[in-house]
Order: structure tokens, then C-alpha cells, then sequence
């Protein structure tokens, strides 16, 4: 793999480059469709490993055949115990 100066490989200057203008121009994402996505957070759960290999098996299902990735299952899922459970709602 070539290398620069500096001794990194060049898709890793690359990478550094575009972090670069991404930073000066301003923008939060270089992606414009995550803008449109509503603000998440990191939510740690503990679950039963048979589970956990369950939902890796439906979601990467679920991804390929309809494009719904996991935190927009995770969603779905919390939103049947929230009409289930939450009677604040």
C-alpha cells in the first residue's frame, strides 16, 4: 500500500483530509439524510444471549428485506410496551 510523508497509508490521509474539510465547513454530518433522523442516544440493555441472537438474525432479516435497520426495530419493539404498559401516554 503506498504511503506519504508521514508515513500512513493513503486512505487513511484521505480520511484525515476529508474529517479536515468536513470540521471547516461546518457541517455535523456528511451524511444529509442523518440530519432528517430524530436524535438518539446510547441505551445499554441486558438481555438473554439466545435473544440477543435472535435480534441480530431479524434485524440483518429485516435490513435486507425491507431496509429497516436496528435502532428503528428497537423503536418499534418500545413502542408496543409503551402501548401496552404506559399509562402515562
Amino acid at each position: 500500500m503506498p504511503k506519504r510523508n508521514n508515513g500512513e497509508p493513503d486512505w487513511l490521509n484521505g480520511e484525515a483530509e476529508r474529517a479536515t474539510h468536513l470540521h471547516d465547513s461546518g457541517k455535523k454530518v456528511n451524511n444529509p439524510s442523518a440530519s432528517k433522523m430524530p436524535p438518539r442516544t446510547l441505551k445499554g440493555f441486558r438481555i438473554r444471549q439466545d435473544y440477543q441472537q435472535r435480534y441480530d438474525v431479524l434485524a440483518a432479516t429485516v435490513k435486507h428485506t425491507e431496509g429497516k435497520k436496528g435502532p428503528e426495530l428497537i423503536e418499534e419493539a418500545l413502542e408496543m410496551l409503551f402501548q401496552k404498559y404506559d399509562k402515562v401516554s
